[in-house]
C-alpha cells in the first residue's frame, strides 16, 4: 500500500516538473543585441509592471513622456497598451490593465522601426516574461 502511494505521488512529481520545464523555455537572445539594447524586461515581472527597453544610444528628437505612435512591440499572449518615451534611450510600454498572474508572455520589440541601419538579423528583439 505504501509503495504504491510513494510510486503514485513519485509520478506525479515527475510529470509535473517535465511540464514546467516545457512550459518555461528560455528564449534565446543573440548577443549582438548588445550594440543597441542595453537593458530589457525580462523573467518574473509583477502583474502591474511595465515593460522597458533602454537602448545603448540616444534617438534624436525625442520628448520624454511622448506616446510613441509607432507599433514598436507585439505580445502573445495579446497585451493592449501604449508605449512611451521616458527619455532619448528608454522606451516603456504601459499595459492597459494588470497582466495576469503564471502567463509567460512571448513579444517582439521591432528595432528596425527605430533604428534604421540595423541588420536584417537583428531587426526584431525577443521578449519574454512572467
Amino acid at each position: 500500500m505504501y509503495l504504491r502511494l510513494l510510486f503514485l505521488s513519485l509520478s506525479f512529481l515527475v510529470i509535473s516538473c517535465s511540464k514546467n520545464d516545457k512550459n518555461n523555455s528560455q528564449i534565446e537572445v543573440d548577443p549582438a543585441f548588445i550594440g543597441y539594447i542595453s537593458a530589457y524586461t525580462t523573467g518574473v515581472i509583477g502583474n502591474e509592471s511595465t515593460i522597458r527597453i533602454v537602448l545603448t544610444e540616444s534617438v534624436q528628437n525625442v520628448k520624454e513622456g511622448t506616446e510613441i505612435a509607432t507599433d514598436l512591440f507585439s505580445f502573445s499572449p495579446s497585451i493592449k497598451g501604449k508605449a512611451i518615451w521616458l527619455n532619448d534611450r528608454t522606451i516603456e510600454f504601459q499595459p492597459n490593465e494588470n497582466l495576469p498572474s503564471g502567463v509567460t508572455f512571448e513579444g517582439k520589440f521591432f528595432l528596425n522601426k527605430l533604428v534604421s541601419e540595423v541588420p536584417d538579423e537583428l531587426s526584431v528583439f525577443p521578449i519574454q516574461f512572467q
